[in-house]
């Protein structure tokens, strides 16, 4: 018994397996300006937003440990 599935032949596949053109790329919906909300969106970031731990992390690092109580 062969295992997983096969391919039909070529003779026998549907077009959209073997001849339909891939997509254009273009929306479904052309009456919006897609590409202009797109492009505010993507403006409207922070480029690197902080993380839920910055502060904390920032914190940490700027205890200093007085060098003369270190541990030996």
């Amino acid at each position: 018994m062969p295992e997983g599935r096969q391919s039909p032949p070529p003779e026998a596949q549907t077009g959209a397996q073997q001849q339909s053109i891939p997509g254009t790329g273009e929306s479904v919906n052309k009456d919006t300006n897609n590409q202009a909300e797109s492009k505010d969106q993507r403006e409207a970031l922070s480029s690197n937003p902080t993380g839920p731990l910055d502060a904390h992390a920032k914190e940490v690092v700027s205890k200093t440990m007085d060098p003369s109580e270190g541990s030996k």
